[in-house]
């Protein structure tokens, strides 16, 4: 006899009183409810996707009579459900990349059809977005004001901000970026990553995006990180002022489709894959102390929100006005853009300046390399090593991090920690290892040299000298050997 999926016959009634049969109950839940187990998190089906359930135990809890209720009981039937290997959804399993879930049915971006939701498909969602997709949306005057304010007009700049919008609602995760807005207050930033909060909140009023704060995600040991699995992004706009980071090993995982374990409270480390994008914004870019700058360089996309909205124009809550269906549009057009540039995004000029900013205010060897050397083609053309650890030193004064001692007039490097050695390796990096020379005669004697390489600043020293003769009688290319650093 075929039993009901609301029968409760896990209940059972002899002479000495009712019980509850945990064995039994996970029976019973598994009939009356579609659950899986998706990255050790509970999910339960409802409006064709499964919905995180916070809590199982709350869930089996109230299917269980009042007066029946015993915590060894629930405790007991949800460690049964944490180990039924019936109810394990794996990444595979999940609907592919190019499938979006609205309220109304299921985009797929490769081929841009559309279908409405059936009890027959055999795609498995773990998100939805809570809008419905209407190509026929028109045009919001309110939304383009906005979009055209903080972008101060710029089209390229509206077009890449629509694209992390179309990426964030989608599927598509096999690129390393992660983004960081900034900007004074006001500019519009923090009400862009509300935008990005409303397009990753399913139609249950759940949340497809976590809130891990950048400085977290930097330590490896931390237990907070566990919420980002299964969530589309993770959005944080309260970064502290002037962080400094100094291990970026957990960043660089996440972003690189690395395996993770991420740690929990008095319970078993969860192994995933991050699949979750990373978007933080605060007023100021914050610092990378790290071994591997490049990497960070490489990954971080950094956008800066120009105008600041005058206290009298500003509207409240602006981005719960805005129409959302015209956004999603946008924001689709872009993502098509982005799928066809092979997962690359469309990066604004100016987010290349702001990675190179972020990368000299991290790192002042790096900052040196750039401010004042240059690399040319004639070998004859160098550097040594010493020389130029010793302006490097001068530049670190003229920076702030360094003093003149008071006998020796030199930059006092007593609790330096970066020494002659470490500059050369860092520089060797930067310059080329290749152009590292051993025994090259350099102002009379041999010593080791970088070649191919110039001092663009030493011209604007003695541009400032009283004493033009010698800068006026030579060309550029003369002056160089004749300052005593640079001699073939």
């Amino acid at each position: 006899m075929k039993q009901s999926k609301d029968e409760k016959n896990f209940i059972v009634t002899t002479e000495k009183g009712s019980r509850v049969i945990p064995a039994l109950l996970v029976m019973y839940l598994k009939r009356k409810y579609d659950i899986k187990l998706f990255n050790g998190q509970f999910r339960v089906k409802k409006n064709h996707y499964y919905s995180e359930i916070s809590n199982i135990k709350l869930l089996v809890s109230h299917e269980i009579p009042e007066n029946l209720r015993k915590f060894a009981n629930i405790e007991e039937t949800a460690n049964l459900l944490e180990v039924d290997k019936q109810l394990i959804l794996n990444e595979k399993d999940l609907a592919a990349e190019n499938f979006i879930s609205f309220k109304n049915g299921v985009l797929d971006v490769a081929t841009m059809k559309f279908s409405e939701h059936s009890n027959d498909s055999k795609l498995i969602f773990i998100n939805q977005v809570d809008y419905n997709w209407n190509t026929s949306a028109k045009t919001d005057k309110m939304t383009d004001k906005f979009f055209n304010t903080t972008c101060d007009g710029n089209q390229k700049d509206i077009d890449f901000l629509y694209q992390v919008l179309g990426v964030a609602m989608s599927g598509y995760r096999d690129f390393k970026n992660f983004f960081y807005f900034t900007g004074l207050k006001d500019t519009g930033k923090s009400q862009y990553l509300h935008l990005a909060e409303s397009l990753l909140k399913s139609s249950d009023g759940s949340l497809d995006y976590s809130s891990i704060p950048l400085k977290t995600l930097t330590d490896e040991t931390s237990k907070e990180f566990v919420g980002i699995i299964g969530k589309r992004a993770n959005i944080s706009a309260e970064t502290p002022s002037q962080l400094h980071i100094k291990n970026d090993v957990l960043l660089k995982a996440m972003t690189g489709g690395d395996r993770i374990r991420a740690e929990r409270k008095f319970m078993e480390a969860i192994p995933f894959v991050n699949k979750a994008m990373l978007m933080f914004a605060g007023n100021d870019i914050p610092q990378f102390f790290t071994s591997d700058k490049g990497s960070i360089g490489e990954r971080i996309m950094i956008y800066k929100f120009k105008n600041a909205v005058p206290l009298e124009q500003q509207i409240k809550s602006v981005h719960l006005k805005l129409d959302m269906e015209y956004i999603i549009q946008k924001a689709v057009k872009q993502l098509e853009i982005f799928v066809k540039n092979n997962q690359r995004f469309e990066e604004p000029e100016e987010a290349a300046y702001n990675r190179e900013f972020m990368q000299m205010e991290s790192d002042s060897i790096y900052k040196y390399f750039k401010k004042r050397l240059v690399i040319v083609d004639g070998s004859k053309s160098r550097i040594s090593t010493e020389t130029m650890y010793d302006d490097y030193l001068l530049f670190m004064v003229k920076e702030g991090h360094l003093e003149n001692d008071s006998y020796t007039h030199k930059p006092n490097i007593s609790k330096f920690k970066i020494t002659r050695y470490v500059f050369n390796v860092n520089m060797k990096k930067f310059i080329g290892e290749e152009r590292y020379k051993r025994n090259l005669m350099c102002h009379g004697e041999k010593t080791d040299v970088f070649i191919n390489v110039r001092m663009t600043t030493l011209i604007e020293e003695y541009e400032k000298t009283e004493d033009k003769k010698v800068f006026n009688e030579y060309q550029v290319d003369d002056f160089y050997d004749i300052t005593g650093t640079q001699q073939s």
